[in-house]
């Protein structure tokens, strides 16, 4: 056994988790539908495998001495795994309403910080060719990168297994290696970052209808999604203008979110939150939570030339580089802000390959067809992600 120091994200998602009324809105639950020949054996023990692989699937988190909280890292592989047979109801729809009340009675059963394993497996027998997986975990864990690295790498084992092949030799970043990677910056010197750049802020952020959203804290709320489509050639002429300026179609997208807002708030200064993932020059094979949410600001007016726009952009996306690793609440700390209070209500992700393409592109087998999906809630009355396809 063996401990470490938190990332200032995994301190911000601690704080939350020990504050909401509800901490079992700080999961998420995977669903992976298998069609085809599926051993159920070698898929646990392909599981035993990643969850020996993997440091962080086999941590808890408690407070030490100093009432600092630290990640204990488990030597002993545990895990919980429930198989669940639901081939005896008679018509396909009773199955299906089974299923999703056990998806439901799932998603509602919060994890206990302090004790390890922080995640579980339920495989559901749905028919003789088809299974269902439900893989739930508390947030602390996994970003959606290290998710499908985890997923995938599993599955690399189960076809070893399965083919009797030798297993694939794997050497994981620990997260020893990672904190030693990430920049060393004087706190003073990130407190006089965030003060300087945030401190005479006085736009009003307030989206009309978050109100609302702060009627369901505390409660599961269901997510509306609503999806549009760019066509190819509109962003083929963003990436050319991109490139011509020295920029990135996420910069671009950035840019865009912050003026909508500042055109239907009627603001000139307006702070929004961007899904920021540590450099993979840091994380390379390391499998954890590498995302941190941090404010954007932007500042806009009938005289503000868009090029001027994306360059201060551009400027923040390289300090926020260097920064990376500073919790919300200790830049609210810093603004003299209490701890509930919020400093932005809407946030962007912007990533370049959707997880089905991904986990099958890496994993094909004659035998097993695979599909997944996710069951995340967002904190946020409004979220943009936007996903680059290729």
């Amino acid at each position: 056994m063996h401990c470490y120091p938190l990332l200032a994200t995994e301190q911000s998602l601690i704080f939350d988790t020990l504050h909401a009324e509800n901490p079992s809105l700080y999961l998420c639950q995977i669903q992976i539908y298998f069609t085809g020949s599926l051993d159920i054996v070698i898929l646990l023990n392909a599981w035993r495998h990643a969850l020996q692989s993997y440091e962080i699937l086999r941590s808890c988190f408690i407070e030490d001495n100093t009432g600092l909280m630290q990640q204990i890292v488990h030597d002993q592989v545990t895990h919980s795994f429930q198989l669940v047979d639901f081939t005896d109801f008679p018509a396909k729809e009773g199955r299906e309403k089974a299923y999703q009340q056990l998806l439901q009675q799932d998603i509602e059963i919060p994890f206990d910080l302090k004790i390890f394993p922080l995640m579980r497996l339920i495989l559901c027998r749905m028919s003789s060719k088809t299974h269902r997986l439900i893989w739930t975990y508390h947030p602390i864990l996994l970003d959606l990168g290290s998710t499908l690295r985890v997923f995938n790498e599993t599955m690399q084992y189960y076809a070893a297994y399965y083919h009797q092949r030798p297993i694939p030799s794997q050497i994981h970043t620990t997260k020893r290696e990672i904190l030693s990677r990430l920049p060393i910056v004087d706190t003073r010197k990130i407190e006089d970052y965030w003060t300087q750049y945030l401190g005479n802020y006085t736009g009003d952020n307030t989206l009309p209808f978050s109100i609302l959203k702060n009627k369901y804290i505390g409660k599961k709320t269901k997510v509306h999604a609503q999806n549009f489509y760019i066509e190819k050639s509109h962003y083929f002429n963003i990436k050319a203008f991109a490139r011509k300026h020295g920029l990135t179609p996420s910069l671009i997208l950035h840019a865009a979110w912050g003026l909508t807002l500042c055109t239907y708030l009627n603001t000139d200064d307006m702070l929004f939150g961007s899904v920021r993932t540590l450099s993979p020059s840091i994380i390379k094979n390391g499998a954890g939570l590498f995302i941190n949410t941090l404010p954007i600001r932007v500042q806009f007016n009938e005289k503000t030339r868009v090029l001027d726009c994306l360059n201060s952009l551009r400027s923040q996306h390289r300090h926020l580089k260097q920064y990376w690793n500073t919790a919300l609440n200790d830049i609210k700390r810093w603004l003299k802000l209490s701890p509930n209070q919020t400093l932005f209500n809407t946030c962007v992700s912007f990533s370049t390959r959707e997880s089905n393409y991904i986990l099958q592109k890496n994993f094909t087998d004659a035998f097993l067809q695979l599909n997944i999906k996710f069951n995340t809630d967002t904190h946020y009355p409004l979220m943009l992600e936007f996903l680059e396809q290729g």
